[in-house]
């Protein structure tokens, strides 16, 4: 019997083989992440209507989150997804938009549309994004935009959490650490640093 490849795998492979400099660059960040927040941390790519993982670091710890990095992270169901949608260009984002179908994946996926857009608008103010238990019923994710030199959103990194552990104090901890490491790796991107702290954070430095 003979087998061969799907098309997504071979899909996977080509995006990694193109971004091979930013997995370099961004794997230190998310090393350093790991260590810091004792969770699993994952940087993504946009790609289409869906996020695509590119690395991986996982905590030195037996209960984590476990990342596929074959499955694809919806846009509207996911932090890393929303972090990144709400950060795109306008025309980025009513595309994505309007080709979705929004499907629940869990009992707090939201799937009507004026939740996701009110949803893009207090992550894109507050500079990242935190979902819970809205793709996989025991996970919170965390997580915050990368941009490059441009000013362009280039890739999102994020901390996926066991959320019955999550106390406010430790999300907290944990926001300001996705928060730090997005930034870190947009100044090494050579990216704006500035377009990482929020629209609200920017409008009151201004």
């Amino acid at each position: 019997k003979k087998y061969r490849l799907g098309t997504a795998v071979l899909r996977l492979a080509r995006i990694r083989e193109a971004c091979f400099p930013v997995v370099a660059v961004l794997h230190p960040v998310l090393e350093w992440l790991a260590a810091e927040t004792g969770e699993t941390t994952h940087a993504c790519l946009f790609s289409g209507s869906s996020m695509t993982t590119i690395a991986i670091a996982e905590p030195n710890r037996a209960t984590r989150v476990f990342v596929d990095p074959a499955q694809p992270l919806p846009v509207y169901a996911t932090a890393s997804g929303l972090s990144y949608l709400a950060h795109a260009r306008d025309a980025v984002v009513e595309e994505t938009l309007a080709r979705l179908t929004l499907r629940a994946y869990s009992g707090h996926t939201p799937v009507d549309m004026g939740t996701v857009r009110a949803s893009l608008k207090v992550v894109q103010e507050r500079g990242y994004a935190i979902s819970s238990r809205t793709f996989e019923e025991d996970t919170t994710g965390i997580a915050a935009p990368v941009f490059d030199w441009h000013g362009n959103v280039l890739a999102t990194i994020a901390a996926a959490c066991v959320a019955s552990r999550l106390t406010k104090e430790v999300e907290a901890r944990i926001v300001a650490a996705v928060r730090r490491a997005a930034a870190d790796a947009t100044r090494a991107m050579g990216g704006d640093v500035t377009r990482t702290s929020g629209k609200r954070q920017q409008e009151m430095n201004a």
